[in-house]
């Protein structure tokens, strides 16, 4: 199926290849690996792989959610809670899988370029997504310091992000489908980057062949995410983004029962509750720069400073609508949340 360029290179998905790595004990006959590569679609991962070889980051996201068929509702008003700039961890809950993942990085890498994801090794396995993926161990139970350390530059930086604190998709219990309970090591990064976190409900679900399945075995649930994939073809996920969680708002907590409150707050907004956290409204998302610029060379011209810069006198008139007194307030905001 590969072309000539392509017969050489790496496979996008390869069962062999995550039963050698993360299974290493299990030794599938012939039969049972042939299965298994069948269950997983593991034809249709390399089928994908050879028609778009060229495709990664951002670009093999929106291609793979094309194929699928898969999109997401979100409120435009929410997404200005997304900080265009800026340190920031994205933190959601995890419904359905490696769709939860694309979908967001979708939505976010449309206002944030420089978000990554932390994610698992069996994501991270796929080449096209490695510029996006800060990798976790989710399947040995344990975040190795490099991966810890890669975090926190990416956010010394001022990047962004996200984080499923489940560290595994969610199950189906007696109150429903819902992560289980929420690793405390976000907001130790937190607390340690002085961070803010912005709280993402996710709402979709997988078969419930998958959680028969995660009942039985939960190591083999994770691979059984693989078929899921394809199940949610044509499907829609409903997204809500709720507003900025200030470091202050959970100094003081410990990080397990801060983890804790964090995701009752998370599962709050989702249902269209007030959340448990103290909020930030957002700054507003800078404006289209080419109308700004128009908007100042319409004003009157006063001369220029002794660096050769250019001083403009604005003059407010009967406009219903100012690109220049919007961006001046956006940027008061900003600086006045910068002093404290």
């Amino acid at each position: 199926m590969l072309g000539k360029n392509h017969s050489r290179s790496r496979p996008m998905f390869s069962v062999d290849a995550i039963l050698s790595q993360h299974f290493p004990r299990l030794n599938l006959p012939g039969p049972a690996r042939r299965a298994l590569k069948w269950l997983l679609r593991e034809r249709d991962f390399q089928q994908f792989a050879a028609q778009y070889p060229h495709l990664k980051g951002l670009d093999f996201v929106e291609q793979a959610l094309c194929q699928l068929d898969f999109d997401y509702h979100v409120s435009e008003a929410q997404l200005e809670n997304i900080p265009a700039e800026g340190r920031v961890i994205l933190v959601a809950n995890h419904p359905i899988g490696s769709l939860d993942g694309l979908a967001l990085l979708r939505l976010l890498g449309r206002i944030r370029p420089d978000v990554k994801i932390v994610a698992n090794r069996l994501l991270a396995s796929l080449p096209p997504l490695q510029s996006l993926l800060l990798p976790v161990d989710n399947l040995g139970g344990k975040t190795d310091r490099r991966a810890i350390l890669a975090m926190g530059e990416h956010l010394a930086k001022g990047g962004a992000i996200i984080i499923f604190p489940a560290g595994e998709v969610s199950r189906l219990g007696l109150r429903g489908i819902k992560d289980g309970p929420w690793q405390g090591g976000f907001i130790k990064l937190a607390k340690r980057t002085q961070s803010p976190l912005v709280p993402i409900h996710l709402g979709a679900r997988n078969g419930l062949g998958f959680y028969l399945g995660s009942w039985l075995n939960k190591s083999w649930a994770g691979l059984l995410l693989a078929a899921q994939l394809f199940r949610q073809q044509g499907g829609r996920m409903t997204i809500t983004i709720g507003q900025r969680i200030p470091p202050h708002a959970f100094e003081a907590l410990p990080a397990k029962p801060g983890a804790k409150l964090v995701r009752e707050h998370l599962y709050r907004i989702g249902l269209g509750k007030q959340g448990r956290l103290a909020t930030e409204a957002p700054i507003a998302l800078p404006g289209d720069r080419a109308r700004l610029k128009q908007a100042i060379e319409a004003c009157e011209p006063l001369g220029q400073t002794p660096d050769g810069q250019r001083i403009y006198l604005y003059r407010r008139r009967e406009q219903s609508h100012s690109e220049i007194l919007r961006e001046l307030g956006r940027l008061r905001e900003i600086a006045f949340r910068a002093v404290g």
